[in-house]
């Protein structure tokens, strides 16, 4: 990790928002058209409390986002371009939010394409939210074979055609490919094309089942079967009970079996799952590592280690269920969590991190605050080690900062993270802005670094900084080393 020497701090805007970056989840699908023309379903979800109001002319409120979609090829020529607006509908009163969720059919036919996606919210002047992935079109490489899975959050029969309608059905997506603790469903949409190869009224199986992600098998016991006759095209929607389906990582996998159970064609997909109020069955609970960790106090502070790796619903888990300190619900709760990580081997991932918390601790932890829970400390247990860190602790026009970055992070190259302490001497820092989606989003960061000598008067949306002999924050960021 290369060293050299960073800020997050609360303004009171104007309007709500106002620099918030635009929290979004995009996903897509690939599907196939009756004459075999081919597809690309792309769904996308905006989180309403990340977009800023605007009072409109009959007095409620309302947000909107500027959504482009670019599809271009190998010789990066456009294949497919569409750039529209969303927007909630009209709100009574500014605390209220809505979510938007879209769904566009782009036409692009097989190959091999880049898909960048920009988001901007239209009462802002920043560029809230961009990715770019690669993707191939393949369809009718094999005789038979599945379109893409789509999770959905539910569907209902389709009064009034929307964007929203196929097959006769009005079928809103799980883009996030989540199940909370209050969804007892998992509900799917897919399509079976070239069954009819196999001649006609041949019969054949359709399996799917929800499989451990790590070992591929069954899970539970959660498979379902149905009798199918061969034909050119079939609409799969179906829905599985997973009400008794713990907390973990799974993968739901659709299979067409022929009469002789060979498999004609599998696709599958992953999805995550919150339940911590159903555990797994342990018979060997006595028999783990958790079995040696008999101290209340120390699990319990074992778990407490776990907060900057938790989620929402697991940090809630142990707020309002493990209060009370009961042993047994704790070494439970524990193993579950790492088994979640590492199935056949819970301990070496439970170990691994305890070291990660011991470095967090040494480097980042500073008087009464242990360094698991600053903002470093919560970034670097979350995301691993920077490629770089970039530290200044005495430039003379500028509070005490960090610049950390990563050359690849969930997928997305050059993700970066500012940090900065108001006093000199200080260890604790805070995040002030990172260009990860769903981290603090503040792109005027420069103007609180360099506070001290450069007043930011009431220009919230300033940006400029003064230049100054030996101002580096703007390079760190820009050219990181």
């Amino acid at each position: 990790m290369k060293k050299y020497i960073f800020l997050s701090i609360l303004f009171i805007l104007l309007l709500p928002n106002i620099n918030a970056k635009v929290n979004a989840v995009f996903n897509y699908g690939k599907f196939q058209t009756k004459d075999q023309k081919t597809f690309v379903e792309a769904y996308l979800s905006v989180k309403g409390s990340s977009l800023v109001k605007v009072k409109t002319e009959n007095l409620a409120y309302k947000s909107e986002v500027v959504v482009s979609y670019i599809i271009t090829n190998d010789s990066n020529e456009v294949v497919t371009f569409k750039k529209f607006k969303l927007s909630t509908p009209d709100l009574s009163d500014s605390t209220q939010s809505l979510d938007i969720i879209d769904v566009k059919r782009l036409a692009v036919p097989n190959g091999n394409y880049s898909f960048e996606l920009i988001i901007n919210d239209a009462n802002t002047l920043l560029i809230d939210f961009e990715t770019k992935f690669k993707f191939t079109m393949d369809f009718n490489t094999h005789p038979i074979e599945f379109s893409t899975i789509e999770l959905v959050n539910e569907f209902s029969k389709t009064e009034t055609e929307n964007e929203f309608s196929k097959v006769g059905f009005d079928i809103i997506p799980n883009i996030a490919s989540f199940f909370d603790l209050d969804q007892n469903e998992l509900s799917f949409y897919a399509e079976l094309y070239g069954t009819n190869t196999l001649g006609d009224s041949t019969q054949f199986l359709l399996d799917y089942s929800i499989n451990e992600e790590s070992t591929k098998k069954v899970a539970f016991n959660i498979r379902g079967i149905s009798k199918l006759t061969a034909a050119k095209k079939h609409v799969v929607l179906k829905t599985i009970d997973i009400s008794k389906l713990p907390s973990g990582n799974f993968e739901l996998q659709v299979k067409a079996i022929s009469k002789d159970n060979d498999t004609l064609a599998t696709m599958s997909i992953p999805f995550k799952r919150s339940n911590p109020f159903v555990v797994y069955e342990f018979n060997d609970l006595d028999q783990s590592f958790v079995a040696n960790i008999t101290d209340r106090d120390t699990l319990y502070q074992y778990i407490n280690y776990l907060y900057p790796i938790s989620s929402d619903v697991q940090k809630d888990f142990v707020k309002n269920q493990l209060i009370n300190k009961d042993l047994k619900l704790m070494q439970e709760f524990f193993l579950v969590f790492w088994k979640e990580k590492n199935s056949q081997d819970p301990e070496s991932a439970w170990l691994a991190y305890k070291d990660q918390i011991r470095i967090a601790n040494k480097i980042f932890g500073f008087q009464t605050r242990p360094g698991y829970l600053t903002d470093r400390g919560r970034i670097y247990l979350q995301y691993g080690e920077p490629t770089n860190r970039m530290e200044s602790q005495y430039e003379a026009s500028a509070y005490p900062y960090e610049i950390w970055q990563y050359d690849k992070l969930r997928n997305l190259g050059n993700r970066k993270f500012v940090f900065y302490s108001k006093e000199i001497g200080m260890t604790d820092y805070v995040l002030l802005h990172s260009n990860v989606p769903s981290e603090v989003y503040f792109p005027q960061w420069q103007t609180v670094i360099y506070e001290r000598t450069n007043p930011r008067g009431n220009n919230i949306d300033n940006d400029g900084v003064r230049d100054h002999y030996g101002n580096r924050a703007g390079d760190f960021f820009n050219n990181p080393r």
